[in-house]
């Protein structure tokens, strides 16, 4: 009989509870880095055809995020799928625009 590493439990809460809560934690706090970062460069791009492009992402950043979070707040099943389809749409929808914007620059179109 094997000693799996997640099935220990400590006060009732297993090894893997632990590992996976830490990775989200990290997950949060590096995409909150990313979230400032990306709105500090898009604002300092924001005249620029370079904005137009950094903008739409730094909206997908934010998705992402909220999706993270949303994972850990005490919704029902049903709640939680309709919010984080709801941030991964508007994730998905603004790596689009950034992906055209980006392909119209290199192409030499005006945004």
């Amino acid at each position: 009989m094997s000693d799996d590493a997640g099935s220990r439990r400590v006060g009732g809460v297993t090894v893997l509870d632990v590992v996976l809560d830490a990775l989200v934690v990290v997950q949060s706090t590096l995409l909150t880095v990313a979230l400032v970062v990306m709105g500090i460069a898009a604002r300092g791009y924001a005249e620029t055809t370079w904005g137009g492009v950094l903008r739409p992402i730094t909206v997908a950043i934010a998705g992402f995020l909220g999706t993270t979070m949303a994972a850990q707040l005490p919704l029902p099943t049903a709640w939680y799928l309709t919010l984080s389809s709801a941030f991964w749409t508007v994730s998905v929808a603004a790596v689009a625009v950034a992906t055209v914007r980006l392909n119209r620059m290199t192409w030499g179109v005006a945004s």
